[in-house]
């Protein structure tokens, strides 16, 4: 099923079912991964996990990205140099790895 940008921004501003704080990095263009993690709020909503840029009040400034949580991989990666890193992966873009770090609080 395919969505357009207007209905997953009317999905991501929705109650979410849950909300959290996660450090995410993204491939770059050529497969390798960015220097850095980034802070960000993200929220699940159905089978979406919604990212947003915040303010330091941590007030949502705009939503920077979406995952789609059906078919996917999600598993613990090894070599992280951070704890409670996992990688996901999707079969609909092979190229695409994203880590996400689990801000334990």
């Amino acid at each position: 099923m395919r969505y357009s940008e207007k209905e997953l921004l009317s999905l991501a501003l929705q109650s979410p079912d849950r909300e959290g704080k996660i450090l995410h990095r993204m491939s770059g263009t050529k497969g390798r991964l960015v220097e850095g993690y980034k802070d960000r709020l993200i929220r699940l909503k159905a089978n979406f996990l919604f990212l947003f840029k915040t303010n330091e009040q941590g007030q949502i400034l705009e939503p920077v990205g979406a995952v789609l949580l059906e078919r996917c991989k999600l598993q613990p990666e090894p070599k992280a140099d951070k704890a409670n890193v996992f990688f996901y992966s999707s079969p609909g873009r092979p190229r695409m790895q994203v880590l996400f770090c689990l801000q334990i609080v």
